[in-house]
């Protein structure tokens, strides 16, 4: 299987499983709140292996590590070599449209409620890392793209000129200064997790893995030794989690277990041609679904909790995670396809200016 469509096939479950996440949250959220392993047994006795593999991976934090691995892969396989082609593309397909979206956000929260929110202009200044703005939570993961603007700049920097051992030694000075950021001798105007400086590593992990053949090879290359190896990591990352001191290493170790044995899995599976274009076409619709979910989905599944979930409550507590899971399956692979649709054309009508 061709790397691009394991990529490809690591955003869709990603992506989902964000969505998922900022709908119904997670007891088992392995990111902020320690999840003793007896709370996780219990949890399981309580009620079945399907719903506690289903709240464990929406409590995965690693997943947003995913993205920023993803990214940075992906520009370095697709970059040709021009800064200024680079830095249009950015800006007409990426930049511009999530600033449309987030009007689009505002817009729907009006006429669903009648609050108008002006959050939006903040989404203007990612660009520039100003998470800290107070946005509504119509627009919460913009905290991405946040993060994502500002590799984007230094991309092209990052991406030239460098030996893998210079490149290497780049990535250790900002895992210091990452490290200086956790334990507070450098400020920060967000939480760690929302950092610029603390999730760079995640992107930079990506741009290494397409500049170096044998890193590449060995991770979208089908073995058993190396999905082990994966879970082994990400386990390790989970340990030491709640370390302050280790903190910045530890989701580096998370999102990379995680990417590698998503990688894994995809090349076990042996996803024929015809699942392929299927999958490309949800592909193709995530970064709409990302933007808008929670000024759209949100609103309607929380409307629908509101009237529904009680009454299904009355019978068992499995018919409501059946419900959740549905409902944000059902409205996820809606919104891709019609979300691929849509950046088609707009990506068709953008390219007069690229």
């Amino acid at each position: 299987m061709k790397t691009s469509n394991i990529s490809d096939c690591i955003i869709v479950v990603a992506i989902m499983g964000v969505v998922y996440y900022h709908h119904t949250g997670s007891f088992l959220y392995i990111g902020r709140n320690y999840i003793p392993i007896t709370d996780l047994l219990n949890f399981l006795n309580e009620h079945g292996w399907v719903h506690t593999l289903a709240e464990i991976f929406q409590g995965v934090s690693a997943i947003v590590g995913l993205f920023f691995i993803n990214s940075g892969y992906g520009l370095s396989k697709r970059f040709n070599g021009s800064i200024r082609e680079f830095y249009k593309k950015r800006f007409f397909k990426i930049y511009l449209y999530a600033a449309l979206c987030a009007v689009i956000c505002s817009a729907i929260v009006f006429i669903i409620d009648g609050r108008m929110i002006f959050s939006y202009w903040s989404s203007f200044l990612p660009v520039f890392g100003f998470y800290e703005f107070h946005r509504d939570a119509a627009l919460l993961q913009y905290w991405f793209l946040a993060n994502i603007f500002v590799y984007y700049l230094i991309f092209p920097f990052l991406y030239f000129k460098y030996s893998n051992r210079k490149y290497l030694l780049i990535l250790l000075v900002v895992f210091l200064f990452g490290e200086l950021t956790a334990i507070g001798i450098i400020p920060s105007f967000t939480t760690l997790y929302h950092s610029t400086i603390f999730r760079l590593p995640e992107f930079m992990l990506g741009i290494f893995i397409a500049r170096n053949a044998s890193i590449e090879k060995l991770i979208f290359k089908k073995s058993a030794r190396t999905l082990f190896a994966g879970l082994i990591i990400f386990l390790c990352g989970y340990v030491f989690l709640y370390n302050r001191y280790l903190h910045l290493f530890v989701y580096f170790l998370s999102s990379i277990g995680i990417y590698v044995v998503l990688a894994q899995l995809f090349l076990f599976i042996q996803i024929d041609k015809e699942k392929m274009r299927l999958i490309k076409k949800l592909r193709a619709g995530t970064f709409t679904l990302y933007l808008l979910h929670l000024a759209s989905m949100k609103y309607l599944f929380d409307l629908l909790c509101k009237d529904v979930r009680p009454f299904l409550e009355l019978y068992n507590t499995y018919i409501p995670f059946m419900f959740d899971v549905l409902f944000v399956v059902a409205g996820s692979l809606l919104f891709m396809f019609a979300g691929g649709i849509v950046e088609k054309r707009y990506n068709t009508m953008m390219q007069r200016f690229v």
